[in-house]
C-alpha cells in the first residue's frame, strides 16, 4: 500500500507527459502547466531540459528568423508565429543587434 507521503509527492504527470504538454502545445502558458503538474517553475524546467525539449521562446524566435529569411512579409510572420507584428519587428531588430 502507498504511504500518504508517497501519494502526496507522486507527480500528477510523468516527465514525458510534462515535456509533451510543454512543447506540443505552444499556446498553453507555462503557468497553466505548473498548476496542472503541481511543480515549481524550477522543477518544471529541470524536467523539460532533462528530456531535451527546446525552449519554446528560442524555437519561436528561430521560426521568425527562418520565415523572414524566406522573404515572408511581417504580417504573415506574425500570423504564422502567433506574435504581434510589433513583436516580430522587435525580434528581428534584436537579432541584428546581437
Amino acid at each position: 500500500m502507498t504511504s500518504f507521503r508517497e501519494f502526496i509527492e507522486k507527480p500528477l504527470l510523468s516527465d514525458i507527459e510534462i515535456a509533451s504538454l510543454y512543447f506540443g502545445n505552444p499556446r498553453v502558458p507555462v503557468q497553466e502547466i505548473l498548476v496542472k503538474t503541481g511543480l515549481t517553475k524550477r522543477e518544471f524546467y529541470d524536467v523539460v531540459h532533462k528530456h531535451g525539449v527546446p525552449n519554446r521562446l528560442r524555437t519561436n524566435h528561430h521560426s521568425v528568423f527562418s520565415l523572414a529569411d524566406q522573404g515572408m512579409p511581417l504580417d504573415q510572420i506574425a500570423l504564422a508565429t502567433n506574435y504581434s507584428k510589433q513583436n516580430v519587428k522587435y525580434i528581428l531588430r534584436k537579432k541584428i543587434n546581437d
